[in-house]
């Protein structure tokens, strides 16, 4: 199930609104490329708890890694570019 905007909240009710959407985009780019959903979920969410102990994340700051962590939607994100 694809996750768009902040609806991928509801598996991680923590999440402020731009942590929850860029969670939600590395988990639908996730699942694109075939990675179970629970994987998935649990990823994003290990990925969000990183960022935060790097300092927030914002919508600018999400921007400013997207193409470190799969760039837009359509793309899959590849583990070994981190």
């Amino acid at each position: 199930m694809p996750w768009p905007g902040t609806s991928f909240k509801k598996h991680n009710k923590s999440l402020t609104d731009s942590e929850a959407k860029s969670a939600g985009k590395q988990a639908t780019a996730m699942l694109d490329a075939g990675v179970p959903e629970g994987e998935a979920i649990a990823t994003a969410n290990k990925r969000i708890n990183k960022l935060r102990k790097r300092g927030a994340i914002s919508d600018k700051q999400y921007n400013k890694l997207a193409s470190k962590y799969g760039g837009k939607d359509e793309q899959p994100i590849d583990a070994a570019s981190r």
